[in-house]
């Protein structure tokens, strides 16, 4: 595999003190408030919840901490389970387990790690995995360096891991108690730049939506598998636009001219629809993942079974629809009858086949997304000369055009980033801070909760994704990895917004008294200094940093035991 041998510089020179996350207050749009914080889920990186969405999973540095969310604006600690691992930027869930990952670019020990959820007030290690050992297949474990993070395919019952050039490397969790290597499948191979060599690129994250495509982020944008079938054989059927090209070499760098210049870090699928006719699902599926007793392909065979045809899913047409029906009864022609009873048709279909689409894939996550044709993507970037070209939020449209691999092209729509690369680009000053990117967000509506490390919490209107909209922000002197809205709170206008240095925030946005497009303010200390609550990783540099010995301290002294 391909690993990035250039050793990035430490961030911060000097660290502050734990207490510098609340010396400053914070400040916020007058459509956002705190409603109360969590200080002992300090170096929080990533969140998921239950399938009623009544209990939180978050994954920290130490471990794992469960809370009880049924109100929303109160959260209340059930248990914990110290474990200490990193990065698991994405924590997954299934039915009565957590699954955790520990990445072997930062302890060179790769683990995969599956908690018994089922009391959530005593979560508990069932199972574990060794993928990486240092002294290599001497002892005769199957060696991956894949592990950054792992997600849940098919309700849990296979894992897919990203970090390397790998690409994909799969597990069996059908036996939680014995997880078990499957095989492994690399992302497509592509010439990053005239005349170089076609290689696949790394990869980040995976997020399955509704209809059970698992969308991959990583070095060369983002790519649309059919997870429904074979997990080491999916089938490709999206992928981003091949002329956006990664200008960045698979690093942070001080390019800053292209959408794509460090990674496609990670990605919703959303409910917003521009295009008239929505999407239909694959033309075909891929052959049924075996049972618990059928061999798994080896890498590089065909599945067993041939694709099974996809059915329609039952209509069943609303009042009026059924009016509009009897309508068509009444035109003259036979020809005009059935051209108009055919649309009715067509519109009921597509209703009743993203339904029945809807109710077969959804699995426990942190946001179940949509079955639009518009995705919105982080585009990871950093270290840029005064954070001029940092990493943006980006939407995308799947559309009826084809790449030349034959997939469905992904285009470009808009991108956004903060007021302080407006201000690095129009004035010159240059902000001190390197830790100037997005990061983990949660989508909902239309409306967007985004974590900005150093930048704190942005709330963009996606509504018309065209057009990306700044609603609202909330800055402390923390670092925010990730956000997302409460399950439980109907009106998702809770939000809990993942402090690495301070904690979880836990925050009230008005959506019905949006101030619409608005600026935050430039913090002085922005242009200054840096937080100091992260340092580079050697191979991720600063979109995926390494929590600094201060703040993981911090951690161990109010983790629980």
């Amino acid at each position: 595999m391909r690993l990035r041998s250039t050793v990035l510089a430490l961030f911060a020179a000097a660290l502050l003190a734990p207490a510098a996350a609340t010396a400053s207050p914070p400040v916020s749009s007058d459509n956002v408030q705190l409603l109360t914080r969590l200080p002992e889920a300090v170096s929080a990186i990533s969140a998921r919840f239950s399938a009623d969405g009544k209990v939180m999973y978050v994954s920290t540095a130490t471990g794992l901490l469960t809370y009880d969310v049924t109100d929303p604006a109160d959260p209340q600690r059930l248990g914990a389970l110290p474990l200490p691992h990193f990065e698991n930027e994405d924590v997954d869930v299934g039915d009565g387990v957590v699954v955790l990952t520990n990445d072997p670019s930062f302890t060179e020990l790769g683990m995969i790690y599956v908690v018994d959820v089922k009391d959530p007030a005593s979560p508990t290690l069932r199972s574990s995995l060794t993928t990486y050992l240092p002294v290599g297949d001497s002892l005769g474990e199957a060696q991956t360096g894949n592990g950054h993070i792992l997600n849940c395919i098919q309700g849990c019952k296979y894992l897919w891991s990203t970090g390397t050039d790998e690409g994909i490397t799969v597990y069996d969790l059908r036996d939680l108690d014995n997880p078990a290597f499957l095989g492994k499948f690399e992302m497509p191979a592509v010439s990053r730049s005239e005349g170089a060599e076609a290689t696949p690129g790394f990869t980040h994250d995976v997020f399955v939506d509704k209809q059970g495509i698992g969308w991959i982020t990583g070095e060369d944008g983002t790519f649309g598998y059919d997870t429904t079938g074979d997990p080491v054989h999916p089938k490709l059927v999206y992928r981003s636009d091949e002329g956006v090209k990664n200008t960045g070499g698979g690093l942070p760098q001080d390019d800053g001219e292209g959408p794509l210049d460090f990674l496609h870090h990670n990605s919703i699928r959303t409910d917003i629809q521009l295009a008239q006719e929505p999407l239909r699902p694959p033309t075909a599926a891929p052959a049924p993942a075996p049972a618990a007793d059928e061999a798994i392909p080896a890498s590089g065979q065909s599945p067993a079974k041939a694709p099974a045809p996809r059915r329609h899913a039952k209509i069943r047409y609303t009042k009026a629809e059924k009016r509009a029906l009897r309508r068509c009864a009444k035109r003259k022609s036979r020809k005009a009858r059935s051209k108009c009873r055919a649309a009715i048709r067509r519109k009921a279909q597509r209703r009743a086949d993203r339904r029945a689409a809807a109710k077969v894939r959804m699995k426990p996550s942190t946001t179940p997304g949509g079955l639009g044709d518009v995705l919105a993507v982080t585009e990871e970037d950093y270290l840029k000369p005064g954070c001029k070209g940092q990493g943006s939020l980006q939407t995308w449209q799947i559309t009826g055009e084809r790449n030349s691999d034959g997939t469905v092209k992904l285009k470009m729509l808009d991108q956004w980033t903060t007021d302080l690369n407006e201000l690095a680009s129009s004035t010159g000053r240059s902000p001190a801070t390197g830790n100037c990117s997005a990061h983990w967000f949660d989508e909902d509506k239309g409306l967007l909760a985004q974590g900005w490390y150093d930048q704190g919490v942005r709330f963009m209107d996606i509504s018309n994704p065209r057009d990306i909209k700044q609603v609202g922000w909330f800055i402390s002197a923390g670092t925010y990895w990730g956000a997302y809205f409460a399950p439980t709170d109907p009106t998702r206008q809770t939000v809990y917004a993942l402090d690495t240095a301070g904690g979880i925030d836990v925050l009230h946005i008005d959506r019905g008294a949006g101030p619409g497009a608005t600026k935050a303010p430039i913090l002085d200390r922005w242009l200054t200094q840096d937080s100091g609550f992260t340092v580079a990783s050697e191979r991720w540099g600063f979109a995926c940093p390494l929590l600094s010995p201060g703040i993981v301290a911090k951690a161990r002294e109010v983790a629980p035991s």
